[in-house]
């Protein structure tokens, strides 16, 4: 076991031909002797942009809303020749065609050739790969969208050219596996971005229907050209890990409602986070409870004791397993079985329980129905 660990080193890039700063965030679950992977964020003007990625995303997965991560950033913000810094060398292109330059591809060429290479060899990079951008370099990620180098698309205050419309639009239309794109403005963003963002939200990116892009824009009252870098980054990888996510943080209540097998569904979503983020894990306490009360309102209590044994194996010192199993049984006149089951899970709660006399009146409700019996 590592411990949570953030480094710099210096990159010779033959593609490119000279050396580039690299920034690494490795999680605190990082041990080279696991074979589990993780996903990448791979973040330019990693200067700053490096930094709130890492940080807005520690807070999110201690909260275990999205998985732990490896977060890469490349630094741009240094003069290369007056007065241009890296970030408008690595990413220009031409405005009228919407192409990039030849620096800027052989820029890409240097990501997808040199250093994901390296960061899959030595740092156990997975699958699912995010690359994130801000204002100039958040247009620039956009040249990736039609290959499946990358998963997640994070464009903090893009200004995209209409000459590269066409090409996003088709790289929408085709994409045959799961994409997660956020964009992102602000009240007091720069103008021109402002407009070209909502020109586009509505030409391209809200129109263009394909099941497998999920998108969200987001435009934040206040917040300025510079202060969207730090405002944006908690939506942003929200949305990335929109099929990661525990139920209760998606408001789904709604949706939920209209399955008709909720443990299939849930069976399906795991299957989905493994698939699509290269996670294999199992089912969440949260995710249990958060089908369970949609379960228990249709009154299907076959289901509720189907789910309270999957509980009860995942989780056999949690309370909520076995008042399932016992709900269901008393519903059923299985009175007996009921209290058994409520009485195992009562002897999980602990004295620190503040309500435990509510799950103890469970248990004297069955035992006077009994007693009713006799």
């Amino acid at each position: 076991m590592f411990a949570q660990t953030t480094t710099s080193l210096t990159f010779h890039s033959e593609i490119l031909n000279e050396d580039r700063n690299i920034r690494i965030h490795l999680p605190k679950s990082f041990d080279l002797s696991e074979k589990n992977k993780y996903p990448l964020t791979l973040v330019l003007d990693g200067e700053y942009l490096f930094y709130s990625i890492m940080g807005v995303g520690e807070v999110l997965t201690t909260r275990k809303i999205i998985p732990e991560s490896i977060v890469v950033g490349i630094d741009q913000n240094y003069i290369v020749k007056k007065p241009y810094s890296a970030r408008w060398i690595d990413c220009s292109y031409d405005q009228k065609s919407g192409e990039i330059s030849e620096k800027g591809k052989k820029f890409q060429t240097f990501i997808v050739k040199e250093l994901l290479p390296f960061l899959i060899k030595n740092y156990k990079v997975g699958k699912f790969r995010t690359i994130a951008g801000h204002s100039f370099t958040a247009n620039y990620i956009n040249y990736f969208l039609d290959s499946s180098i990358f998963n997640g698309f994070i464009a903090i205050s893009p200004y995209i050219p209409s000459s590269l419309e066409s090409y996003i639009e088709k790289s929408i239309k085709n994409a045959d596996k799961n994409i997660y794109y956020f964009v992102c403005t602000g009240e007091n963003d720069l103008s021109g971005h402002i407009a070209q963002i909502k020109k586009q939200d509505s030409t391209i990116f809200s129109k263009t229907k394909n099941p497998n892009f999920h998108y969200k824009i987001k435009d934040y009252i206040g917040e300025s050209h510079m202060s969207l870098t730090t405002r944006g980054i908690s939506d942003a990888l929200s949305q990335i890990y929109l099929d990661y996510s525990p139920l209760y943080t998606l408001e789904m209540e709604n949706e939920l409602v209209k399955e008709d097998d909720l443990i299939l569904y849930l069976t399906k979503r795991y299957k989905n986070i493994e698939t699509t983020y290269g996670l294999s894990i199992p089912f969440r306490e949260d995710d249990i409870n958060s089908i369970s009360w949609i379960i228990e309102e249709k009154e299907n209590w076959d289901k509720l004791k189907q789910l309270g044994e999957i509980e009860i194996d995942l989780f056999p010192e949690s309370v909520y397993g076995y008042f399932m199993v016992a709900l269901s049984e008393e519903k059923k006149n299985n009175l007996s079985v009921a209290l058994k089951y409520y009485k195992k899970g009562y002897k999980k709660l602990g004295d620190e329980i503040v309500n435990k006399s509510d799950f103890y009146a469970d248990i004297e409700r069955v035992e006077a129905l009994l007693k009713k019996e006799k």
